[in-house]
């Protein structure tokens, strides 16, 4: 249970001590309020990240299955695809690069926007694939980030998926 949902779960254990609700009333609410609301997030994605013998970035590949939920929700659609759009490849120069995303209906709760809503997702996989990298090359992991930063001098600077950053 995220934080930010106990502040609402207090506020409605006090509107019903206020209102003089049945005590029987309170767990009820609660169990529907924590069952029916909106889950932040709940993907798969299967990446990977190419290297040459230098550790220069070469390519970028990465499919994502994205839970819906049962149902859409406001934005539930958005968040794998559009707000995660373009920012996979994180801050890092990679040449080229190809990536999928398949929503899917389950029988969770829907999705929606929260805290970042894309951004999140996006940056763990390329930090994951960078130090899983590391790992297997041998390579110290913050060099290798550091050898495929994108330099100041290049920006502004577009990436691969046409994101264009005017500062670092």
């Amino acid at each position: 249970l995220f934080p930010e949902y106990l502040g609402q779960i207090v506020i409605q254990y006090v509107e019903s001590a206020r209102h003089g609700g049945d005590e029987n009333l309170f767990p009820r609410r609660i169990f529907f309020y924590i069952v029916e609301c909106d889950s932040a997030r709940d993907h798969v994605t299967h990446a990977e990240l190419a290297l040459d013998r230098e550790g220069k970035f070469l390519a970028l590949r990465a499919e994502t299955c994205a839970n819906m939920g049962a149902y859409l929700s406001t934005v539930a659609s958005i968040v794998p695809t559009h707000a995660c759009e373009g920012i996979q490849a994180g801050v890092y120069v990679i040449p080229a690069a190809h990536v999928t995303v398949k929503g899917v209906f389950t029988h969770t709760v829907p999705v929606d926007a929260y805290r970042g809503a894309g951004s999140p997702e996006a940056n763990y996989m390329i930090e994951r694939l960078i130090d899983l990298a590391a790992y297997e090359t041998g390579l110290d992991a913050g060099e290798l980030r550091l050898r495929n930063l994108v330099p100041s001098a290049a920006m502004p600077y577009t990436n691969v998926f046409g994101i264009t950053f005017d500062s670092g």
